[in-house]
């Protein structure tokens, strides 16, 4: 979203806007976590062929979204995000540090 993206000041952000977009990302969570913990299917990636370009798109997307909204009520997505962050080539396509988040996580609204 843009109030993500652009990262603005904190008085430049609207905290209607960045609690909503942050239940958003909590739904995509939700739908990761019935995909990768279903008892029939439990599995290490997101098809059951294995290792696949679904994994490094929602990877990528995973990878900014945690800035946001952490994964620790989604214990699989995070073993799934475990898994494909330890892959080398995940790691060589990361941005270099510090160039496009200057920190681990961003609260939805800053807690005092």
């Amino acid at each position: 979203t843009q109030q993500h993206i652009a990262l603005r000041e904190d008085a430049m952000r609207s905290p209607i806007i960045m609690k909503l977009e942050a239940a958003r990302i909590a739904k995509c969570y939700d739908a990761l976590e019935a995909r990768l913990s279903t008892p029939l299917e439990n599995r290490d990636y997101l098809l059951t062929s294995g290792f696949s370009a679904a994994d490094i798109s929602v990877g990528q997307a995973v990878y900014m979204a945690r800035h946001f909204v952490k994964l620790d009520d989604h214990p699989s997505v995070a073993a799934w995000y475990e898994r494909i962050t330890e892959r080398d080539s995940f790691e060589q396509a990361l941005p270099e540090e510090g160039r496009l988040y200057a920190q681990d996580f961003y609260a939805p609204w800053p807690v005092e």
